[in-house]
């Protein structure tokens, strides 16, 4: 049976997905200029993907040996080579091994967010005035929108930074861990259940992600998105 990993969702309904750590994309701009595509395709050969994030025009991952790689549109020097090119396909990233997650910017500015496997934050890219002192040590996950940054720490403490527009200062977060959460209590795992019962997909992987990036693209689009959930709602059923 196909497990899915992690993806990962643009503005531009772009998308990333590991399946037994292979990477695949999909969507408007992939690669930041005329990459327009319908239906999953994988990057490379490649097995050894273990995290990607997907950014305004860019995708930025992580394979297993530690390594960063990067693609797509570079105005910002948000893909962190050191240049404003824009790359067509992935590109390592320095020499460092020992690279853990990135998280990228969505929406108006270029900025990525990158966790080393010392728990130590960088950051590069439009508008960045670089990590704050104490996210260099213990940091569990990382997570940027547009121009403001969190970390979260192996204590629970969350550190915010970035313009304050954008919750960069937010100091509620820091009281929000000690609060019950609707997203932690609604958290249900569905494995045994999958089990017992022989749920199977009806949908293989590449259907998945290409009714995804469709829903997406109609949304970006204006459509009715009732209608078209159920419309697709309608069409699984029929599977």
């Amino acid at each position: 049976m196909i497990e899915w990993g992690i993806n990962a969702l643009n503005h531009d309904a772009s998308i990333a997905v590991f399946n037994n750590n292979e990477l695949y994309e999909a969507g408007n701009n992939i690669t930041g200029w005329s990459s327009d595509k319908s239906s999953p395709v994988q990057v490379g050969s490649g097995t050894d993907w273990t995290y990607v994030d997907a950014g305004n025009d860019y995708t930025m991952a992580v394979k297993s040996n530690g390594t960063l790689w990067a693609w797509g549109l570079n105005t910002d020097g948000n893909l962190g080579d050191g240049t404003i090119l824009p790359k067509d396909s992935p590109v390592q990233i320095g020499t460092l091994t020992n690279w853990a997650k990135v998280s990228t910017g969505r929406l108006l500015n270029r900025v990525t967010l990158a966790l080393k496997t010392d728990g130590s934050v960088v950051s590069w890219g439009v508008g960045v005035s670089g990590a704050p002192a104490n996210t260099q040590s213990g940091v569990i996950n990382i997570f940027t929108n547009n121009s403001a940054f969190a970390a979260l720490k192996s204590d629970g403490s969350i550190v915010t930074w970035g313009y304050s527009s954008w919750g960069g200062d937010s100091s509620c977060v820091q009281d929000e861990r000690f609060q019950p959460h609707e997203a932690t209590l609604l958290r249900l795992d569905c494995r045994k259940a999958r089990v017992q019962l022989e749920w199977v997909p009806k949908w293989n992987l590449m259907n998945a992600v290409t009714k995804t990036v469709d829903w997406y693209r109609a949304c970006s689009n204006f459509e009715n998105m009732t209608k078209f959930s159920l419309d697709q709602i309608v069409e699984y059923q029929k599977a």
